[in-house]
Order: C-alpha cells, then sequence, then structure tokens
C-alpha cells in the first residue's frame, strides 16, 4: 500500500473527551522506553451532504501490556477485550481506531503501522505517539483507503451527545427563463452546538496533555 498515493487533500475533525487525553497520557508515560497501544472507543460520522467525517473519541482501552523498544502488536485477543469492553460498558460506541506509542524514537508512520492500516475495510482513526520527544501523528482512513490529515480538537464530557447535531435544509427559488417557470434548489447544512461546543476551537487545548506530549496541529506525512 502506498499511503501517499491515497492521502487526500482535506482535513478530517476529530472531537477527542479529556479523559481520553489523561489516558493517553497514562498510557505512553508509564514505561516510555517499551511500546505500547491502546483502542479507541467511539463513533464516526458522515455528513450527507459534503461526506466530510467527523470522529468522537469517547474513550480508549488498554491494558499493562508492553511491546518491545520498537514493536508492539494488536493482537487477536487484545482486540476481542476491547470489543468486550464496549458491550458492557458503552454499547452505544464502537471502536474506531486506535494509537502507539514510538518509546524512544520519533513519531512518524511505519512500514508496520501502513501494513496495520490496510487490514481493515473500515473508517478509523489512526495516531502515533513519542513520549521521548513529544512529538505525534494522526491519521483518518475511510472505507475506500483514503487517507486524510486530522483537525484534532478537546470536546467536553458533558456535550459529546450534541456532537452530531445537524440538518440539511432546502431553499427554494422560482423565476422565469424564457417565459418559463424556473426553479432552483440550495441545500444547507446547518449544525447544532452547545455553548461549550462553540468554543472548542479557541481552547488552548495543549494545556491538557503532560509534558513530553506537546499538543500542536501537525500535517500527517
Amino acid at each position: 500500500m502506498h499511503m501517499n498515493n491515497n492521502c487526500v487533500n482535506k482535513t478530517e475533525d476529530v472531537f477527542m473527551d479529556k479523559s481520553v487525553v489523561n489516558k493517553i497520557n497514562a498510557l505512553i508515560h508509564r514505561d516510555p522506553f517499551h511500546e505500547c497501544g491502546g483502542i479507541f472507543i467511539g463513533n464516526v460520522s458522515a455528513d450527507q451532504v459534503t461526506g466530510k467525517h467527523t470522529v468522537h473519541v469517547h474513550d480508549l482501552y488498554f491494558e499493562e501490556r508492553l511491546g518491545t523498544g520498537s514493536t508492539f502488536e494488536f493482537t487477536t485477543d487484545y482486540l476481542m477485550n476491547a470489543v468486550k469492553y464496549v458491550k458492557k460498558n458503552c454499547p452505544e460506541y464502537h471502536i474506531v481506531g486506535n494509537i502507539h506509542s514510538h518509546a524512544q524514537f520519533q513519531a512518524f508512520w511505519s512500514g508496520q503501522d501502513k501494513e496495520m492500516m490496510s487490514q481493515a475495510r473500515d473508517n478509523s482513526f489512526y495516531m502515533v505517539v513519542s513520549p521521548k520527544y513529544g512529538t505525534w501523528e494522526a491519521i483518518f482512513k475511510d472505507i475506500d483507503f483514503n487517507y486524510y490529515h486530522c483537525d484534532i480538537k478537546i470536546a467536553d464530557d458533558t456535550c459529546c451527545e450534541y456532537m452530531f447535531g445537524k440538518s440539511v435544509e432546502a431553499d427554494e427559488m422560482r423565476s422565469f427563463r424564457n417565459g418559463r417557470p424556473y426553479q432552483t434548489v440550495t441545500y444547507r447544512v446547518n449544525r447544532s452546538y452547545t455553548d461549550v461546543q462553540q468554543t472548542i476551537s479557541s481552547l488552548d487545548y495543549g494545556a491538557f496533555w503532560k509534558e513530553g506530549f506537546d499538543c500542536r496541529c501537525r500535517n500527517c506525512w
């Protein structure tokens, strides 16, 4: 798979609950000399008009498992345990991707990472982080194996149920052309946000990340 050939010059929105940020820090800093990984839990929506995806990451499932200094594998039993966790604790959500660390190396998409992302035909959100260098990369893959840059925002836990509130309205305009009645229809997408969500984009969400995990917008490539 050649990810660069499938990279779309488009950015998808990712809203991550603050509790997930805390879990990520707990995961990657407990042993920064070994790779580790966790499973993202949440929902993915697609705008029916624009096709734009929105990811809401509600929770992070992880175990006390460590890889080597340069590898980590999401085994079948690890994934099955995550599925059981979702069914028991948050059945209204789904597995939407994963995150893993690169221990003492920079954050980048390795050959193994690319192979892992190519195995499932689904919409998924992926992150790789480096606890040593404080760097990270994020990417969204759609069901057709197109890859997108990600704009990550920290969401308020209390308002995530309204994350995908939207409606589509049609504006009709009637006129005459060459003496005959003529009608055009323009569709507009309206999104409903709470007061907290309306201020998300202005948050200094770097304050939510511990030292060593510098949260700032980065290109995926």
